[in-house]
């Protein structure tokens, strides 16, 4: 009996451990390396199903694509630790808006990050957007230089997803407002709510 015993505890340990492990295996998979927020599959998987959800619920959402103003400049001026540096902030920084569970932020691409929000208060999103710059301006010890200080530019939608409508179609429209951020000068995010 004490051999069975020991047997069956070893087992439901090694099983435990294994689900432990794949688990975290699985969760870092999803995960940028550098930035600790979702990776551009997770987070598109992720947005998605928030979409889909909000559909269903007749719920708005909010859509934001940002990059790093003048990234490349930061990065051939004060080399890629600093780079590296300003993308962390920038991570920790939209990682702080996020909310609730169905809120996701991930790094898209480069200096490029996306974020959703499930069923925000259109007031507390424009608040969060005017004090965007100031936090992303707050990082310390990056650079003296004017032309590097850390800003980002971006494009912003707020709507009630319906039910022809799918993620990847508003994609474009964020892309061409941040596009058009930086046409007029950078350091802004265009916003535009269709929720109403």
């Amino acid at each position: 009996n004490l051999a069975g015993a020991f047997c069956l505890f070893y087992l439901e340990r090694t099983a435990q451990t294994r689900y432990s492990d794949e688990r975290h295996m699985r969760l870092r998979a999803m995960l940028d390396s550098l930035t600790g927020v979702l990776n551009r599959g997770a987070a598109t998987d992720h947005l998605e199903r928030i979409w889909s959800h909000a559909r269903r619920e007749g719920k708005p959402v909010a859509l934001m694509m940002i990059d790093i103003d003048h990234f490349k400049g930061l990065n051939d001026k004060l080399g890629h630790l600093a780079g590296d540096r300003a993308l962390t902030h920038v991570a920790d920084v939209l990682t702080q808006t996020v909310r609730r569970p169905l809120d996701a932020i991930g790094r898209y691409g480069g200096d490029e990050f996306i974020a959703m929000w499930y069923d925000p208060d259109p007031h507390w999103f424009d608040e969060m957007l005017a004090g965007l710059q100031a936090h992303v301006a707050a990082i310390e010890g990056i650079g003296t230089d004017a032309k590097l200080a850390l800003s980002i530019s971006g494009g912003a939608l707020m709507l009630r997803p319906e039910r022809e409508q799918e993620f990847r179609e508003f994609m474009g429209e964020l892309d061409q407002r941040l596009q058009a951020a930086k046409r007029q000068g950078r350091k802004t995010i265009l916003f535009k709510n269709l929720s109403a």
